[in-house]
């Protein structure tokens, strides 16, 4: 799936020690390059676009774009934050009401994949994955964002309620803002690990 390269703020807190990076032709860390458009450095974060050192902030980007960039990481911690308590009612407050939400948009092999839209519709999202799965981590590491997107890394630890099976793998994440609320919302993860996770 393409996702939007954005240019913004960054925070990288660094992957989980039990990642385990490869090195690319240019010797540098990536993390999932199949889907993450940044390539992250241990302590930096850069673009891999013309310039392979080109630098995230520019001198077109104002300080109010940057407010607003870190206002946008703030609510998806604060969403992030919602899910892991299991508050559903709070997530859907920070949904505008024509939200497009959608996981691996390709793939039917876990009930919670698939687009959906309106707060109805992702409602039912959480509810497919929580009647599905029994989650033991949820840790985002990696946060870039400018004034109406965030991208996001995140680790991930959940066992299958039925099968007893765990997956243990890294998401992307893409939110779209549309007047401070977020109204688009597309997630990757590794389908194959689902899917033997799911499997009897």
């Amino acid at each position: 799936m393409d996702v939007p390269v954005c240019d913004g703020v960054v925070e990288v807190g660094g992957p989980p020690h039990d990642l385990d990076p490869s090195e690319d032709e240019l010797g540098l860390r990536s993390v999932r390059r199949d889907v993450w458009p940044w390539w992250i450095v241990p302590g930096e974060l850069s673009l891999m676009r013309g310039n392979p050192r080109e630098d995230l902030m520019t001198e077109s980007t104002s300080i109010k774009d940057q407010m607003t960039a870190n206002d946008n990481i703030e609510k998806i911690r604060g969403l992030y934050g919602s899910f892991k308590r299991g508050d559903v009612q709070d997530i859907l407050d920070r949904l505008s009401g024509h939200v497009d939400w959608a996981i691996e948009t390709l793939s039917r092999v876990a009930p919670w994949y698939g687009v959906r839209h309106g707060k109805d519709g992702v409602a039912s999202f959480f509810q497919a994955f929580g009647s599905t799965m029994k989650l033991q981590e949820f840790n985002p590491y990696a946060f870039a964002a400018n004034d109406d997107e965030v991208h996001t890394l995140v680790h991930c630890r959940a066992t299958s309620r039925t099968t007893g099976k765990a997956i243990d793998q890294h998401l992307h994440h893409y939110f779209g803002f549309d007047d401070g609320k977020i109204c688009c919302h597309r997630g990757t993860e590794d389908t194959a690990q689902t899917e033997a996770a799911l499997s009897s």
